[in-house]
Order: structure tokens, then C-alpha cells, then sequence
């Protein structure tokens, strides 16, 4: 039986999803996340409870704020180099054809 509150995180977890795993803009941040050491659904659901507990909110998250988002995570919780983690997702948002418009937050680290 699910009580309540797990059932709300669950459907955080599932928005939190679809807005950073299956748009495909986070793929080599996402494959980092989840390639943990235990199975990819809690390191997920670590990221989708952290990304909750920063923001408060499901929705109504810039995508500049999302790229920041994720850095901070990778750096803070995950412990991966700034320069590291800045340059694996300078890589995904170069991946999906928009190199004009690099979010602020992603602009130190690219590469030249």
C-alpha cells in the first residue's frame, strides 16, 4: 500500500521525468545521475526529491533554471568538478542543435 505522501513524490518523480530525462536534454547528465551504485529508479528518485526540496515546484521551471538546477546537483550532492559537470552539460544543450542561446548559468564552460 502507497500511502499519500509517497504517492505525491511519485507524481513529482514522474513530472520531474518527463521534464529531465525524456526531453532529452539532460542525456549525459542524466546517464551520470543514474548510473549509480544502486539501481536507476532511486537515483532518481534522490535527484526528483532534491530538485523538490530546492524548488518547491513541479512546474513553472525556466530551462535556464533546470541546467543550473542539475550543475548544482551534480557538483553538491553528487560530487563531480565544477569544471566537469559544467562541461557535460554544455555537451547535452550542444546536442540538441541550440548552441546560440547557452544558458547563462552553462556559459563559463564552454569550451572554445
Amino acid at each position: 500500500r502507497i500511502g499519500f505522501l509517497r504517492m505525491q513524490e511519485l507524481k513529482r518523480l514522474a513530472r520531474y521525468y518527463d521534464v529531465f530525462a525524456n526531453s532529452g536534454r539532460f542525456a549525459g547528465a542524466m546517464r551520470q545521475i543514474m548510473d549509480g551504485r544502486d539501481s536507476a529508479f532511486h537515483a532518481f528518485d534522490r535527484f526528483a526529491r532534491w530538485i523538490w526540496k530546492t524548488t518547491g515546484r513541479e512546474h513553472a521551471i525556466s530551462q535556464a533554471r533546470q541546467y543550473g538546477l542539475v550543475l548544482d546537483y551534480l557538483v553538491e550532492k553528487m560530487g563531480l568538478d565544477g569544471e566537469e559537470a559544467g562541461s557535460l552539460l554544455v555537451d547535452d544543450y550542444l546536442s540538441i542543435g541550440n548552441e546560440r542561446y547557452l544558458p547563462e548559468v552553462l556559459r563559463r564552460y564552454r569550451r572554445r
